[in-house]
This record gives C-alpha cells, structure tokens and sequence, in this order.
C-alpha cells in the first residue's frame, strides 16, 4: 500500500503545478483585457475632451465708432474729385488752439457766400488731433480714407559750406496712419514756412513732405502735384473771403 500511494503522489504534485502555471499564464496573457470597474468607467466619462480638431470662436472685435455724416461727406467730396485728402487755410490765429477760445475763433469763419465754416464742415469744431509748432498760420488736412498716414514734420532751413542754401525734413511733430482730420498751428507764407506734410494712402498713392504755402499771387495755397499729369493731390476747402 505503501510502494502504491509513494508511487502515486509525484504524479498528483506535478498535475497541480501544471494546472497552477496554465492560470498564472492566463491571468497574465497580453490579449486577455481586465473587466472596467464601475469607478473607472465613471472616471473616464467625466474626463474632460481632449480633442484638439474641435473649432474655436473667433474674439469678438471691439466696434469702431462710425464717422459723423459730414466728415463723411467730406470724403465723398474727396473722392469725387480724385484727390488724396481735402485741405483748409483757416488764416492766422494768435493763441493756443488747444484751448476753448479756439472753437470760439472758428465760429467766426464764414465762407465768401456768407456761409459759416461750421455750419458747411461741423465736426471741425471737434478735432483732437493737433499738431503743433511755432507761427499763427492754421490749417485743417482730411484724408482721403479712414487708415491713411498722415505725418507733419518741422522743416529746416540752412546754407552749406559753400553759401548753396539748403532745406531739409527735421523732427516730426505729430504722426497718425488712423486717417483722422488733423489741425495744425504753424507758419506758412511764401518764404521760409517751417512744416511740411507727408501722406500715404491706403490705395497706394502718396506725397512726401509738401511744404504748404500761400502764393504771393493771390493768397490761395499751393497745393502738391501728380508727377505725371500734375494733377492736384490735395481738394482746397479753405473759406477764402475772396
């Protein structure tokens, strides 16, 4: 009995470690998945998305202020007659075009027919851009579009080594590329005005440094020319009392 049962208890071992081998095997076979546990499904739906191909909502742009009417029509004008920008001579002011006694001063420009300068161009009375250098002479530019360049610069005058008289750009004084009206307290007159205007337009066009001045002839502006057909830059505005 004892030979039998010594006889048969190595065959019992080894069944038991091939059968615990074959469990440990299957327990650990790559294509065997584990079972999702109820924590884990609920984990993996709160997940946020990562999906990176979803589309974005552009910012929302701030509004930009709508133009008055009549500076609007200033720009029709503009464009009606093909020029880059409109101009006014306003004439000579003695005082600070900062301060409140300048609207006043405008108030009291009329046009030849009788017609006040505000009444005809109203958002004058509002411009804030200023640009600002030493003479009395007072001026008014408008582009031609809203986005157009406009710099004024100080121009200077000199003599070179050998007596050549000689001008020149010097600092800038003011400079915007928004296209909005701009006044400017300088000096002009035939001889020796001490700024020039610069404008570049958003349809390509431009002038460089144009020194504005009255003509000894009859008082009007000289204005900057085509190069080609000569044709005025520039559509003159000013409430000339003549």
């Amino acid at each position: 009995m004892r030979k039998r049962l010594a006889a048969v208890l190595p065959a019992l071992v080894a069944g038991a470690l091939i059968a615990g081998c074959a469990g440990e095997s299957a327990a650990t076979s790559p294509t065997s998945q584990p079972e999702q546990t109820q924590s884990e499904a609920t984990a993996t739906q709160d997940a946020p998305s990562t999906d990176t191909t979803s589309s974005t909502e552009t910012p929302a742009q701030p509004a930009q202020p709508e133009e008055s009417a009549d500076l609007a029509s200033v720009r029709e004008e503009i464009a009606s007659d093909g020029t880059m920008g409109a101009v006014w001579y306003l004439g000579m002011y003695h005082g600070d075009i900062t301060s409140g006694d300048f609207s006043s001063w405008l108030s009291t420009l009329s046009y030849q027919d009788g017609t006040p300068l505000l009444t005809k161009y109203p958002f004058m009375a509002d411009v804030t851009a200023k640009a600002i250098t030493e003479g009395s002479d007072i001026y008014c530019i408008v582009p031609a579009h809203a986005g157009d360049s406009v710099s004024v610069c100080q121009w200077l005058y000199s003599t070179t080594d050998d007596g050549q008289w000689s001008e020149k750009a010097g600092d800038t004084i003011y400079a915007s590329d928004t296209g909005e009206p701009v006044l400017i307290q300088a000096s002009s007159g035939e001889f020796n005005p001490n700024f020039a205007v610069s404008l570049h337009g958003t349809d390509g066009r431009s002038f460089d440094n144009h020194v504005l001045v009255t003509s000894g002839m009859d008082g009007k502006l000289v204005l900057p020319t085509d190069e080609h057909g000569g044709q005025a830059l520039l559509s003159d505005f000013s409430p000339y009392a003549y």
